[in-house]
C-alpha cells in the first residue's frame, strides 16, 4: 500500500448533474443534482508537500497529509489517527536524515491531518529527500505515502575544528608543507559558507598569509562553499623547539572556538660556533673546575645536533682578539 501524491477532490456536495429536456416545453431543460459521497479510507496522500529546509532550523510551512478514497477524495470519518513522519532519499531508500515536526492531532471531521512547524536535520547536498508518511493500522504492511522531492541546505554555523595542517614540523624561519585549515558546520556536519574565522600567531613568533599577501601576525577571512578556511601560508618562528608555534582559530559563538594548531621548529643547517659556556676567572697555572661550552649552531642560534664528531680547538686571545703568548 504504496501511493504517492497526486490530485483529490474537495467539495463532492451536488457535483453531479444531469440534464433532462424535451422540445418546445416550458421548464426545459429540468437539472437533476446529487452529491457523492467519499469512500471508506484507502490510502494516504500529500496535499500540502515539503519545502527546502535548512538543517536543524525550524520550517514554519506546512506538511499536510490526508485520508482518502480509492479515487482521491478525503475522507472526513480518517480521523484521530497516528501518523508519523520520517525522511528518506528520493528513491525511497534509508537514510540517516531525521524530521522533528509538530502534528495537528485536533482534526475530528476533517480526515486533515497537518504538520507545522518542522525540522529536518541531516547531509545537506544536492541529492534531493522526501518525507514518508505512515498509518499502522495494525494490518500488514501499513499504509505509507511519499512526498514530492525537496531540498536540504546547510543550517546555522555551530562547530568549528582542525580540518589540516596540525602537528607539522619545519626548519625555523620557513614554511609548513601543509597550510593549516578548520571547517565551520553546522549541527548535521554540513559545511557552513560565508563564515568570518581569524588566525592568530598565538607563540613562536612566525607570520602568516590570507594567501599571497604579505606577512601579518593575524589574518581574518570568510569559509568557503564547503565552510573551510584555509591558510595561504604559515612561515614558523627562528626558535627551535617542540610544538613551540602555535596558531589560535577564533570564530565568535562557535563551539569549539578556539581551535589550536601547533607545529614544532626544527634548527637549520650549521652556520657558526656559539660559546654556550663561557670561561670564568681563573689562576695562572692552576685546573678551572668551571666548563666551558661551545655549540654548533644555526644561523639564528639554535643548536645543530647533526654537528657532531668535530675536533674544536682551544686558544686564548687577548680582549681585543688580537694574538698572545
Amino acid at each position: 500500500r504504496d501511493w504517492s501524491s497526486d490530485v483529490c477532490s474537495s467539495d463532492l456536495t451536488n457535483n453531479n448533474t444531469l440534464t433532462v429536456t424535451s422540445t418546445g416545453l416550458t421548464g426545459s431543460p429540468v437539472t437533476i443534482t446529487a452529491s457523492g459521497n467519499p469512500g471508506v479510507f484507502d490510502h494516504l496522500l500529500f496535499t500540502g508537500q515539503p519545502t527546502t529546509s535548512a538543517s536543524g532550523v525550524s520550517n514554519t510551512d506546512t506538511i499536510t497529509v490526508e485520508g482518502v478514497d480509492y479515487y482521491g477524495n478525503t475522507v472526513p470519518t480518517f480521523t484521530g489517527k497516528t501518523i508519523t513522519l520520517d525522511v528518506v532519499n528520493a528513491d525511497q531508500s534509508a537514510t540517516d536524515t531525521t524530521i522533528s515536526a509538530t502534528p495537528d492531532t485536533d482534526n475530528t471531521g476533517s480526515g486533515v491531518y497537518s504538520f507545522t512547524p518542522y525540522t529536518v536535520t541531516g547531509t545537506a547536498g544536492t541529492a534531493a529527500y522526501r518525507v514518508s508518511a505512515t498509518y499502522d493500522d495494525g494490518d500488514n504492511p501499513p499504509f505509507v505515502a511519499y512526498s514530492d522531492t525537496f531540498t536540504l541546505t546547510y543550517g546555522a554555523a555551530a562547530n568549528i575544528d582542525y580540518s589540516a595542517g596540525d602537528g607539522q614540523s619545519a626548519t625555523v624561519h620557513t614554511t609548513v608543507a601543509t597550510a593549516p585549515k578548520v571547517r565551520v558546520t553546522d549541527s548535521a556536519g554540513n559545511g557552513v559558507p560565508s563564515t568570518n574565522v581569524t588566525f592568530t600567531v598565538a607563540t613562536g613568533g612566525g607570520k602568516i598569509t590570507k594567501g599571497t599577501d604579505v606577512d601579518q601576525d593575524a589574518v581574518t577571512f570568510a569559509t568557503d562553499a564547503s565552510g573551510y578556511a584555509t591558510l595561504g601560508s604559515w612561515r614558523l618562528g627562528d626558535t627551535a623547539g617542540t610544538d613551540n608555534n602555535t596558531l589560535t582559530v577564533t570564530s565568535t559563538g562557535l563551539t569549539g572556538s578556539p581551535v589550536t594548531i601547533t607545529a614544532s621548529g626544527n634548527p637549520g643547517a650549521f652556520d657558526h660556533l656559539l660559546f654556550t659556556g663561557q670561561p670564568s676567572t681563573s689562576a695562572s697555572g692552576v685546573s678551572n673546575t668551571d666548563t666551558i661550552t661551545v655549540e654548533g649552531v644555526d644561523y639564528y642560534g639554535n643548536t645543530v645536533p647533526t654537528f657532531t664528531g668535530k675536533d674544536i680547538s682551544l686558544d686564548v686571545v687577548t680582549a681585543a682578539r688580537g694574538g698572545s703568548s
